[in-house]
């Protein structure tokens, strides 16, 4: 495999320089637009070029950029490929570029990427020749550069009547930075329009500067009220950085005032700088601050996650306000103290319904391990306890299953009700076993809801509905009315065959309640499993009404069951249908099958005067259905006669227009004569 390799990479070095010269001449000529591709083709073969072939490339890209016949747009992807190679061989080239109105930024951008003086030295000795179109890029570029000795040569754009220069000649200052930068700034006069650019740039130069010069600087602009407010708030991020116990009143100052940008600012500010200095500083403040300004610090104290908070936020914990109370329990909670835990359980019992739920979400939100094992020991408490679950429940801890599952037999109806929601999350199909125990004991309404509900969702989810009704379904005969009314509910929710079981021993009862429950659970089923149970009562039902209603749920779950065996179930039930409604429960059932055997079903129905229009409307659309389709293809040429005679039969004899029309047209459609 290495020789292989090594043979590759020897050819490839033979074929480049034999190929190379054709390509960049080709680029020398192009134009956009051009059929062949040059500009892409040079750019693979330099891809494809390792280190060492980089040199060749850079004297052929050289030699077009010098070219007085090159393109303009041939120079232009030479100065591109320069960026990416380019050494200091190359910068004579390219410098006499930076006069071009069109290629002096793809000049610059190349000297830009040059490691060595004599790049810095090129674009400043350009800069006093180029116009001042170009002179905003150049200056740029020595700003990227960071070129200190362009100091000097930049200042006098400052005053350029070019906006655009101007601003560059700021910008490029200020990513220079040093003392000598920022005096020039610092003198420099701007236009209104222009005053933001200065002031940004003397903020960013400044961070260049001992923390004195610097916080001098930014104190400055900050204290000038006529400056704009986002300048401003940039003004206190810089003096943060340079003297944050400077900085630290006039934060809380700005969080104090009014509303508007320099609240909002001051805000952002205490949720992101990182220094010390701000987290005492607005914590300390808290006390002193408005409820609703409270509220808001909290909040930013939470997002800075500095537990040295504390002693501010824990001041609040005997506010008269709830919500004030509440977000200083979040907050040390998401700073990392334990001791607010048990309080903001305490909050979820508040009568106000939306502090409540807030104490619940906050307690969903704290990242601390700590947090389960504290609501966990609080579960059994009689007033704590549902606050507690209903925290875990948020939470999503399925560690304390066990301990819930005992509560919802002991505990008060406050703390079962709040189990048993917690269950219908948190628990699976393996605790069903130990749910439905707990069920069958249960007395209370509102209990029983909750315990119904917790069941319902926990067979939703489950991965496997039918085992779930494994551990439910041997729990009906001990249970009183409610339950086995739940357990048939869920029977028709799983399926499977301990369930229909229990269906059918809830068919015995003599309780009517339990025997339409179990009906209308048969009616339901999820899948054709209920199928030959309902087949038997329609046939041997205790009374008429069992026979229609069984009769109804067998054609419904025979819709459920694959098209293929649909036609064959529906034969198993026509003999019982006496009725036109069961009868064109059939015909509807029949319509969607769409097979030959469906359509010869529907024939026989056609000769029912009480069925017949419908039977014919069916017996259309399945004929209709079996032309488009063109897997039946076979079917048409197959049964051609058969179907045929169905169609004109319904052209001679149908008393509905719309059906005989129809017919005309299948008939002609099929090649009928």
């Amino acid at each position: 495999m290495i020789r292989k390799l090594t043979i590759i990479l020897a050819v490839g070095c033979l074929l480049t320089p034999m190929t190379m010269g054709d390509v960049w001449q080709d680029l020398a000529k192009y134009e956009y637009g051009d059929k062949s591709n040059a500009a892409a083709e040079a750019h693979k073969l330099l891809q494809d070029t390792p280190v060492s072939g980089h040199a060749a490339i850079e004297t052929k890209l050289i030699a077009l950029v010098s070219a007085k016949d090159s393109t303009q747009t041939g120079k232009a992807w030479a100065c591109r490929y320069l960026q990416q190679i380019g050494t200091e061989k190359c910068i004579p080239a390219v410098s006499g570029l930076l006069g071009d109105k069109i290629l002096s930024h793809y000049a610059r951008l190349s000297l830009e990427m040059i490691d060595s003086p004599k790049a810095s030295a090129a674009l400043l000795a350009a800069l006093p020749k180029a116009p001042d179109k170009l002179k905003c890029g150049i200056i740029m570029s020595l700003g990227n550069r960071k070129e200190a000795t362009a100091v000097k040569a930049i200042a006098p754009s400052l005053a350029s009547k070019e906006a655009g220069t101007a601003a560059a000649a700021m910008r490029s200052l200020a990513m220079i930075g040093g003392r000598d930068a920022a005096a020039i700034l610092e003198k420099a006069k701007a236009p209104d329009a222009l005053l933001p650019v200065l002031l940004e740039s003397q903020i960013v130069c400044a961070e260049s500067l001992d923390k004195t010069d610097a916080a001098k600087v930014c104190s400055t602009i900050f204290a000038d009220a006529k400056n704009s407010p986002p300048t401003r708030i940039a003004a206190l991020r810089g003096l943060i950085k340079a003297d944050g116990m400077k900085a630290a009143p006039l934060v809380v100052a700005a969080i104090k005032g009014k509303p508007g940008y320099m609240k909002q600012g001051a805000l952002r500010l205490v949720a992101s700088e990182q220094c010390p200095c701000l987290t005492g500083a607005a914590s300390t403040a808290l006390a002193s601050m408005s409820e609703a300004c409270q509220i808001k610090v909290l909040d930013v104290l939470g997002q800075r996650g500095d537990i040295k908070a504390l002693k501010g936020v824990s001041a609040l914990y005997s506010s008269s306000s709830a919500e004030v109370k509440l977000a200083a329990y979040k907050t040390a909670g998401r700073i990392g103290d334990t001791e607010c835990i048990k309080p903001l359980v305490e909050l979820t019992n508040n009568a106000d319904q939306g502090i409540s739920q807030k104490a619940v979400d906050a307690l969903g939100i704290i990242d601390n391990d700590a947090v389960d094992k504290t609501l966990a020991s609080l579960i059994g408490d009689p007033k704590l306890g549902p606050g507690a679950i209903n925290a875990l429940k948020r939470r999503g801890c399925t560690s304390v299953t066990a301990e819930i599952i005992k509560l919802v037999e002991s505990g008060n109806t406050e703390t079962k009700i709040a189990g048993w929601g917690a269950m219908g999350n948190l628990a699976t199909d393996r605790d069903l076993g130990s749910l439905m125990k707990q069920i069958v004991k249960i007395k209370d309404d509102k209990v029983l809801a909750a315990a119904t509900n917790a069941i319902k969702n926990i067979c939703t989810n489950s991965g496997d509905r039918r085992k779930c009704f494994d551990s439910i379904g041997p729990q009906y005969a001990g249970a009183d009315k409610k339950v086995k009314m739940l357990i048939i509910t869920i029977s028709s929710a799983t399926g499977g065959n301990t369930a229909i079981a229990t269906i059918k021993e809830a068919m015995k009862s003599s309780d009517a309640d339990i025997k339409t429950a179990a009906m209308r659970a048969l009616m339901n089923w999820p899948d054709t499993g209920a199928a030959g149970t309902l087949l038997d009562i329609a046939k041997n039902g205790p009374t008429d009404k069992d026979k229609t209603l069984a009769l109804r749920g067998y054609i419904q779950v025979t819709g459920k069951e694959d098209v293929r065996k649909q036609v064959g179930m529906y034969k198993k039930i026509a003999p019982l249908a006496k009725t036109s409604d069961a009868k064109n429960q059939i015909i509807s059932g029949l319509r969607n099958a769409r097979q030959f055997e469906g359509l010869a079903m529907l024939n026989e129905y056609i000769a029912d005067e009480s069925v017949k229009a419908t039977a014919e409307r069916a017996a259309l659309d399945v004929v209709d259905g079996i032309k488009r389709d063109r897997r039946q293809r076979n079917v048409i040429k197959q049964k051609k006669k058969e179907i045929l005679a169905i169609v004109k039969s319904i052209m001679d004899s149908s008393k509905n227009k719309k059906n005989t029309d129809r017919a005309k047209k299948l008939y002609k459609e099929l090649g009928g004569k």
